[in-house]
């Protein structure tokens, strides 16, 4: 049975109750998201949260846009107080406290020789309180804040040294279920009692992969063209490693370059099916977290600013010929792979690589987007913040973007660097637009679309 049958609106669940579900939908606003609370079994709701306008609402914290990606409310505990993740006063995030009476902000927690931002957080599962930590640079590092925890995080290390996931806890905090992955390890759970610290292995999630010798994958941090660290992750078929190097096969092989959407995302290491699946090919696969990246630094994020299909385009050049360099890849057999801002990436790869830089030589052999955005002008422009067109008057359909994207239409601008209505933002705009330079694409090209996807229409 459907619990949120509306037309043209999105769902999305927040919280799992024992008998309730928290679901967030943008309805009756379709620009704002409101809170229910709907009951499994009468399908009642109530609104969580009051609406934008209310007079009710007062502010006691506020974010410019260099912090907005990496600073986040964690929970509110049993007392009132607000636990966050902030990260205005440095390069990286850290865990803080904010009475809301005097709007104190206290630091909590933050980990030594920091080199990328909070990642998971484990919360009492009564109070509400922050317990543990997890920081991910290369790959997952958790740390305690409660002393008692502590002793579990050893015992989970000394157990299985994949990424740890602590997927939920019982009410009195004394059982968890865990699960376990790493680059060529699928999850497995299990079920931990903290007061004797057993463990139960419950099920795997890809059984039936376990007979089979996986890809390896290998994290490695590597140099962009003006000296950002771009932390990478490179799979490798099985068979194909040379075990007297450090990630480097036995031969050069066909390599494809895969970019995760977002782009304010970023990629883990952890098993990727899509990887495993191109390495059993016989190909190799490099995953980038180029600049815009989140949860690596401010810098990192900030230096994407603008750059759609320029620098950001860079990185994955540089790190294409970083492989070739490192025999790791084959000049002439290297692919570009994507999702999303993915599959922007690819299109730009093939048709803005040349044109922005004419004594570049390098260009993929081909190239795989699926729903990436093609016009940024269109996609930008078919949102102005009062529903209208732009003052412009230039024929794009009010269509591309979402309702529930408007709260973040001035972020949106911001990091894609030009304004739809001025002049010199919609040439930037359209100058970092593949569409516009589709002629300059000779390598096979494959797209696919979904055809209900409401962001990058089907019909474009």
């Amino acid at each position: 049975r459907c619990l949120t049958p509306y037309d043209n609106v999105q769902s999305k669940l927040v919280r799992l109750c024992p008998k309730e579900i928290i679901v967030a939908i943008n309805k009756p606003n379709p620009n704002a998201n409101s809170l229910y609370q709907i009951n499994y079994k009468t399908v009642r709701k109530k609104v969580y949260i009051k609406e934008e306008n209310s007079n009710d609402w007062r502010p006691i914290i506020s974010y410019g846009m260099k912090d907005v990606r990496s600073s986040r409310i964690i929970s509110i505990d049993n007392k009132g107080t607000i636990y966050l993740v902030d990260s205005r006063d440095s390069e990286f995030s850290a865990i803080y406290k904010l009475n809301t009476c005097d709007k104190e902000l206290r630091e909590v927690a933050r980990p030594p020789n920091q080199k990328a931002d909070i990642n998971k957080i484990l919360l009492h599962p009564k109070t509400k309180r922050p317990i543990a930590y997890s920081v991910t640079y290369l790959k997952d590092k958790w740390y305690h804040i409660d002393e008692k925890i502590f002793y579990d995080l050893d015992f989970l290390r000394k157990f299985n040294d994949g990424e740890l996931d602590i997927l939920s806890q019982s009410l009195d905090n004394k059982i968890w279920t865990v699960a376990f992955e790493s680059g060529n390890q699928p999850p497995k759970h299990y079920l931990y009692n903290r007061d004797n610290r057993s463990i139960y292995h419950l099920f795997d999630a890809y059984p039936k992969l376990e007979k089979y010798t996986l890809a390896q994958v290998f994290p490695l941090v590597i140099r962009s063209r003006d000296n950002l660290d771009l932390v990478c992750y490179l799979t490798l078929p099985a068979g194909k490693y040379d075990p007297s190097t450090e990630c480097k096969p036995k031969k050069p092989l066909p390599l494809i370059l895969h970019v995760h959407g977002g782009p304010w995302n970023r990629d883990y290491y952890g098993f990727k099916a899509d990887s495993q699946f191109f390495a059993n090919r016989g190909y190799a696969v490099l995953n980038v977290n180029y600049r815009s990246s989140v949860g690596l630094g401010k810098s990192l994020i900030h230096a994407g600013v603008g750059q759609w299909g320029k620098q950001m385009n860079d990185d994955l050049i540089d790190v294409a010929k970083w492989a070739i360099s490192e025999k790791i890849a084959i000049e002439k057999k290297i692919a570009i792979y994507g999702g999303s801002y993915g599959g922007f990436a690819s299109l730009a790869a093939l048709a803005l690589t040349n044109k922005n830089n004419e004594n570049e030589k390098f260009a993929f052999a081909c190239g795989v987007e699926f729903s990436g955005p093609f016009d940024l002008g269109n996609k930008v422009l078919a949102y102005s913040k009062n529903n209208s067109y732009s003052v412009l008057k230039i024929n794009y359909p009010i269509r591309t973007i979402p309702s529930y994207w408007k709260p973040s239409y001035d972020e949106f601008v911001y990091r894609l660097g030009g304004d739809p209505n001025t002049v010199e933002g919609l040439k930037h705009l359209q100058s970092c637009s593949p569409s516009n330079f589709a002629g300059n694409i000779n390598k096979p090209l494959l797209i696919a679309q979904g055809k209900n996807d409401p962001r990058v229409k089907y019909d474009e």
